[in-house]
């Protein structure tokens, strides 16, 4: 495993050649700290840095670091200083607070096969209240009003109406590439040959515009959210409910992108 002198950027670059184990923590009531203690068994590829491998548990391990360092919560710690600090008042923290919170909220749906999907024949899935044991992975609910307030203070280095809200110099460490991602798709002229992965998203570039994404499901669930954000005046977001998301993503990031390009230029 990384030693303790090891900057905690290594544990987020995904590049410590450990595989993905996320289902062994599926449904585990265990405390986060416990869990980390198993991951000393895992089977580490000795070549640290060598090759890029997406898993959740080191964003956990990063969430529980931070937890140790400031004496609170995951949960209290992003609530106090990224929820509250912008005033995200559609935002918080698992499906069961959530679901607390009102009915007004996105249903996951499923189709028996693709011809059914086109036809429109959809089965409504559920909410499962289940802990998470790696929030720190991304178990945190919104909309997309939020969500563009969110991504105007990330894209303007942490700074909301004149006033620094977020630590700056680490809002533009997670917008430095780290690693190299490897596509299993097929890219399209408009995007760069590769993308790359920074501290928490894939960091993209569109027709020489720097694109920042990312997807997030809960694992009974075919909901997904990407945020995409371009420059420091503009922002898009956009979620869909699809299990094949990334089969598409490139198509649709060029839809949604020229979109917005046409906006930028009063032709929208």
């Amino acid at each position: 495993m990384l030693q303790g002198d090891q900057e905690l950027t290594l544990v987020l670059d995904l590049i410590q050649g450990i595989d993905s184990y996320d289902l062994a923590w599926f449904r585990n009531s265990e405390s986060r700290r416990d869990l980390i203690k198993r991951m000393k068994y895992i089977k580490v590829d000795p070549k640290l840095r060598s090759e890029c491998v997406y898993n959740n548990l080191m964003y956990a391990v990063a969430g529980e670091a931070a937890t140790n360092v400031s004496g609170m919560t995951y949960e209290e710690l992003v609530r106090t200083k990224v929820i509250d600090p912008l005033g995200l008042t559609n935002t918080g923290l698992s499906v069961m607070e959530m679901k607390e919170r009102g009915d007004n909220y996105a249903m996951p749906f499923d189709a028996a096969s693709f011809e059914d999907g086109v036809k429109g024949k959809f089965v409504q899935g559920y909410l499962d209240d289940v802990y998470m044991a790696d929030a720190a992975a991304g178990d945190i609910y919104s909309n997309t009003l939020d969500l563009v307030r969110w991504g105007r203070v990330i894209m303007q280095s942490g700074m909301q109406d004149g006033k620094q809200v977020l630590n700056k110099e680490s809002v533009e460490e997670t917008k430095t590439a780290y690693s190299i991602f490897e596509n299993k798709t097929k890219r399209t002229p408009e995007f760069a040959p590769v993308s790359t992965y920074g501290l928490g998203w894939f960091i993209d570039s569109y027709k020489g515009q720097a694109v920042y994404r990312h997807s997030k499901k809960r694992r009974n669930e075919r909901r997904r959210g990407v945020s995409i954000t371009i420059d420091e005046q503009q922002s898009l977001m956009c979620t869909c409910d699809c299990c094949i998301f990334f089969r598409r993503v490139d198509s649709r990031l060029s839809i949604s992108l020229d979109t917005l390009s046409k906006c930028r230029l009063g032709d929208c």
